[in-house]
């Protein structure tokens, strides 16, 4: 007797569509994929970076990590009901075949919340080939990385100049300088060791001839 399926199927059928989904997916016997991978050139590793930071903002992600020296970005876990994603890119320099290439490897990672507490995680390679290829559209519509510059540190308070480091003097309450060379002054005016721009002194006058000797008899 044929047991059958809810559906109609009978559980040989039934197995051989799962074998038969297999074989056209990944091969039977063969080990999915767990990300995606790209080699791509003509984009710095930076660029990458940035444009994967922008594609999981977009998509709704945290990004807790955007390192650019280690090439990797990674987010947090988002939440939508019984389900959890989490995205992780590595981005590596080329072979040494494609040294002028970066390599990106997208992975994202799904759990699904159960009864006691969030169940074992897998892969999910599908979201991770079109993030992958949205992370290139835009990292290759970015102008070449470069890191960003060093944010100002607030100028030192004061109330008087002595309080303040060689080359700074006290100007509203902050320590700053108004030049560093004569260059950067005015007409008749130098740049002195507190960094103020200040009269040129007027030239000494020439000291008076000695008066001769009287005479003596």
């Amino acid at each position: 007797m044929r047991v059958q399926s809810a559906g109609g199927m009978t559980r040989a059928a039934l197995v051989a569509t799962c074998v038969a989904a297999c074989a056209a997916s990944v091969g039977c016997g063969a080990a999915a994929a767990t990300s995606a991978r790209r080699t791509v050139g003509g984009v710095a590793p930076g660029q990458v970076v940035e444009g994967a930071r922008r594609v999981l903002e977009d998509e709704g992600f945290e990004v807790t990590v955007a390192d650019v020296a280690a090439g990797q970005v990674q987010t947090d876990w988002r939440e939508r009901g019984w389900e959890a994603r989490r995205c992780e890119v590595a981005v590596s320099p080329g072979e040494a075949a494609a040294a002028d290439a970066v390599v990106v490897a997208v992975t994202v990672t799904t759990r699904e919340r159960a009864v006691s507490g969030w169940g074992p995680e897998r892969p999910l390679p599908n979201i991770a080939d079109r993030l992958a290829d949205e992370i290139l559209e835009e990292a290759q519509d970015l102008p070449t990385f470069l890191p960003a510059a060093p944010v100002e540190q607030p100028a030192p308070q004061c109330r008087f100049s002595t309080e303040c480091p060689p080359g700074l003097h006290c100007a509203g309450g902050r320590c700053l300088a108004e030049c560093a060379t004569n260059e950067e002054c005015a007409e008749r005016e130098q740049c002195d060791g507190r960094g103020r721009c200040v009269p040129i002194p007027p030239a000494p006058e020439p000291c008076p001839e000695p008066a001769p000797a009287p005479e003596t008899r």
